[in-house]
């Protein structure tokens, strides 16, 4: 074996007998001492890991066979070998004789494992991967013992971009006469190139006709159009498979050229469209988290209606934001939007804010009177923020306008309003009816389509963007945002969006033009924090108190998982092998589901 040759005599003389391509390879193998004695490969792709690879590679492999059956292979050899890697040198198609599968098998020439000059030794695959051009080895020129009874020719494939996309090998047992092969192969090579560029060029003829709310990219998800700039900052030729698994755009669409599949078209968001129009409030309803994007998606389709809409979540979770949605989506954003926070408003100021009065109603009463809420909301939209600080008799005054649509000002004439009417509560309004601190006919008549906002803690994959968010409309050229994350995400947020927006404050006050360490990082969290020494991340578990009666393994076990999954309860479910609905069932049992 000339591997043992060169061992044992100069070296330099032993490589210089094979071809300059060949001897280099060789000398690569014995620096990086790859087994001239090996066999069969060990490195090798998992079932899961080839089948997805196939199934990425399923449109250039349709493509590469449908050449391949035009093409006539003019060669009297009948053990030959039709294999396509990709870009790594992974085997992911076989073709061929069953003969010359059987002996390929013998040495792992098959799919799934590897065939890379660090991998195998000198071999045809391997060079082509690294020269990227057509490359052939003989026999005796092989390095590695299982290879010498075959003889190999591999060209590379390539996208527009002049990317290596794949390689593709004919391999033929105890054959030295591959000439013909070497054509057969440049000549496929060749039209497969061509026809990938005609692709990519009908491609970009079909983009420049698309409108701009829309995704293109080609078979392999790469991008070929897409707006900059964005909120996941792609640009042309990135990779869009990362969103596509987390479902971010939607309507899929495939795209066909003379009959051929030649890429893919993606429509942005519904609530991603309105960023455009710089209302940065909208554009924090864009999101990573598939839950929060399923609701933003109902909260769409209600607001077509006109029927009453009720936003129930913790403070600062962005329920305005969400009033602001349903408002202009709705037939109605061309009315006004009339805005009250009940709870920042005494009882008889709300009133006179809700009621209005007529002049001189009252001492100190504006002598022009004052037209209030529910009737200028008249055609439009009434958002009620904090509904449940109402008093009983304010309800009670409040069911009586959205019964018969009549307000009567202090001191004036009923006069008739009609609105659609969004509210929004901290407190969750069915727990006030059962404690009798709000009238059940009025929660029956505001409480059709209701919504409950997921906190900050459930949804940390949309930190990125929250920062994103800030940093755009302060035109803040923030390069380090990623230190930010992994320190934020240790901390439960109580105040959620509202808190993570006054630490993004703090910090644009501070370090606009300076990086901070880690440590100035989370004080600067820690200063606004209203308990920042027992934030519920950081904190141990929660033991059942003796009224409850509640084992306190099991509440400890809960609050361990929420911990440790950032309260992401998709999560906690499957770490915990139960389902959702089960894993609700026993937060609320345990008093965990605030």
């Amino acid at each position: 074996m000339l591997f043992e040759v060169t061992k044992k005599n100069n070296a330099t003389t032993a490589y210089r007998q094979l071809p300059a391509q060949i001897s280099a390879s060789w000398q690569f193998c014995d620096r990086h001492q790859v087994n001239p004695l090996l066999i069969k490969p060990s490195q090798k792709l998992s079932p899961t890991q080839l089948a997805q690879k196939r199934q990425d590679y399923q449109p250039l492999l349709q493509l590469i066979h449908s050449f391949r059956n035009q093409l006539v292979l003019e060669s009297k050899t009948e053990d030959i070998l039709f294999v396509v890697t990709d870009s790594q040198g992974n085997i992911i198609d076989r073709r061929g004789p069953q003969a010359a599968q059987t002996l390929a098998d013998q040495i792992n020439f098959q799919e799934g494992n590897n065939w890379s000059e660090l991998a195998v030794g000198t071999n045809a695959i391997g060079l082509a991967l690294t020269s990227k051009q057509l490359t052939s080895v003989i026999l005796e020129q092989h390095f590695a013992a299982g290879s010498k009874q075959w003889s190999c020719v591999a060209a590379p494939i390539f996208d527009s971009q002049q990317r290596l996309l794949a390689i593709i090998d004919l391999s033929a047992y105890h054959c030295a006469h591959i000439q013909d092969l070497q054509w057969y192969l440049l000549t496929l090579a060749t039209k497969i190139n061509e026809q990938l560029l005609r692709d990519y060029t009908d491609l970009l003829e079909y983009a420049v006709q698309k409108p701009s709310d829309t995704v293109i990219c080609d078979c392999r998800y790469q991008v070929v159009k897409i707006d900059t700039p964005n909120p996941w900052q792609l640009t042309q030729g990135a990779n869009l498979q990362p969103l596509l698994q987390k479902q971010i755009f939607t309507n899929p669409q495939k795209i066909f050229c003379h009959k051929r599949l030649i890429g893919y078209q993606y429509s942005w968001p519904t609530n991603l469209k309105l960023v455009k129009s710089a209302n940065h409030q909208v554009a924090m309803t864009v999101s990573y988290n598939s839950a929060y994007r399923a609701l933003i998606a109902q909260v769409q389709q209600a607001a077509h209606s006109d029927l009453p809409i009720h936003i129930f979540g913790e403070s600062g979770s962005g329920k305005e934001i969400i009033a602001q949605l349903i408002y202009r989506t709705s037939h109605l954003q061309r009315q006004p939007l009339i805005v009250l926070n009940c709870g920042a408003l005494s009882n008889d100021l709300l009133i006179s804010e809700l009621f209005g009065y007529a002049p001189g109603a009252f001492t100190g009463a504006s002598a022009k009177g004052y037209v209030g809420k529910l009737k200028q909301a008249d055609g439009g939209t009434l958002f009620l923020d904090e509904v449940e600080s109402m008093s009983l008799s304010m309800q009670r005054s409040l069911l009586r306008v959205l019964e018969d649509h009549w307000v009567t000002p202090l001191g004036g004439q009923p006069q008739k309003t009609h609105f659609r009417l969004i509210t929004a509560s901290n407190q969750d309004l069915k727990q006030l009816v059962q404690q009798k601190q709000f009238r059940a006919d009025l929660f029956y008549r505001i409480y059709l389509l209701p919504f409950h906002l997921p906190p900050l803690r459930e949804r940390f994959e949309d930190l990125p963007l929250l920062i994103e968010n800030f940093c755009e409309q302060r035109s803040w050229q923030l390069t380090w945002q990623k230190k930010i994350i992994p320190i934020a995400q240790k901390y439960s947020w109580p105040g959620n969006i509202r808190e993570f927006n006054n630490f993004l404050q703090r910090l644009w006050v501070y370090y606009s033009h300076q990086e901070p360490s880690p440590a100035v990082i989370k004080d600067l969290i820690e200063v606004g924090a209203l308990n920042s020494k027992t934030d519920p991340l950081a904190t141990s578990p929660i033991i059942a108190s003796p009224k409850t009666k509640k084992p306190a393994s099991e509440a400890q076990q809960l609050q361990a998982a929420l911990q440790k999954n950032n309260f992401n309860k998709t999560q906690v479910a499957e770490e915990l092998q139960i389902s959702r609905t089960t894993l609700y069932r026993k937060l609320k049992k345990w008093g965990l589901d605030a």
